[in-house]
C-alpha cells in the first residue's frame, strides 16, 4: 500500500498525469477541428477516463502537499501554486456538475430569462384547468452518438 501512495503522489506521476492531460486536450482540440464540438465531449471532455485524470492530479497536489511539507513559511510559493491547482480542478467540478452552459441574448438596454441550450430537452408543459397553476418540466435528452 505504501509503495502505490508513495507511486501517486510522486513528481513522476505528476508529470506523466500532465502530459496526458495534454495529449487528450490537444487531441481534443483536433477532434472538435475535423468533426465538431459534440464529438470531442463524446469521445474526451465527457468520459470518465477525463474525469479521473483530474481526480487523480488533485489527489496528486494534496499528496505533494503533505509528502513535501509545503505548508511551512519557508515554501509558501509552492504550497500556493499547488493549492491554486487543486481549487481550479474544484471549481472546474462544481462548474461541470451543477452549471449550465449555453448562450443568452441580451440587447442593450434589455433585460433576457432565456438561455439557449445546445444540449437537447424535452419540455413538458402541464396546463391546470383549475387555476391553482401551470407547471412546466425540462428533462434532459442525450442523443445517441455514432462515429461519423
Amino acid at each position: 500500500m505504501k509503495k502505490i501512495i508513495d507511486t501517486l503522489f510522486s513528481s513522476k506521476t505528476t508529470i506523466l498525469l500532465v502530459i496526458v492531460l495534454a495529449i487528450a486536450m490537444g487531441s481534443g482540440t483536433f477532434i472538435e477541428d475535423k468533426y465538431d464540438t459534440l464529438t470531442a465531449r463524446t469521445w474526451i471532455y465527457n468520459t470518465r477516463w477525463f474525469e479521473m485524470l483530474f481526480i487523480l492530479l488533485a489527489v496528486n497536489f494534496i499528496g505533494h502537499i503533505k509528502a513535501y511539507q509545503i505548508m511551512r513559511k519557508e515554501k509558501i510559493g509552492g504550497f500556493i501554486f499547488h493549492l491554486a491547482f487543486i481549487i481550479m480542478i474544484l471549481g472546474a467540478g462544481v462548474t461541470r456538475y451543477f452549471g449550465s452552459e449555453g448562450t443568452m441574448r441580451i440587447r442593450e438596454g434589455e433585460s433576457s430569462n432565456i438561455l439557449f441550450s445546445s444540449d437537447q430537452y424535452l419540455q413538458i408543459n402541464l396546463l391546470n384547468k383549475l387555476k391553482i397553476g401551470d407547471y412546466s418540466y425540462n428533462i434532459k435528452r442525450y442523443k445517441d452518438f455514432s462515429i461519423p
